[in-house]
């Protein structure tokens, strides 16, 4: 289920028997409640055909392809507020992505 951020922060606090938590992909941050998850879903739904293109385009495996998009900097400004390219669609993303690939 879903956890509400100031109970998940409240864990975070320092007990004598402590488990680590890592998030290690998109969705895996939707299980905290938050007012963004609108936006979080659509940069999961906007990385993930990017990525598999990467894959096709550059003939390189997964692991390579996520490095590339994540690392750039159209994800930077995807994630970002004030750019709303999550707005976009993915093909809309992959162009400028391709463009910044180039220089």
């Amino acid at each position: 289920g879903n956890v509400s951020k100031s109970d998940f922060l409240n864990e975070l606090k320092y007990h004598e028997e402590t488990h680590q938590i890592c998030f290690c992909t998109l969705k895996s941050l939707l299980t905290l409640e938050n007012e963004n998850q609108d936006k979080t879903l659509n940069i999961i739904h906007i990385s993930e055909p990017i990525v598999e293109q990467l894959m096709l385009d550059k003939q390189i495996d997964e692991l390579a392809a996520t490095d590339l998009f994540y690392n750039s900097a159209i994800f930077v400004q995807l994630t970002s507020e004030t750019t709303k390219l999550y707005e976009l669609s993915w093909q809309q993303i992959y162009e400028m992505l391709k463009k910044e690939l180039k220089r």
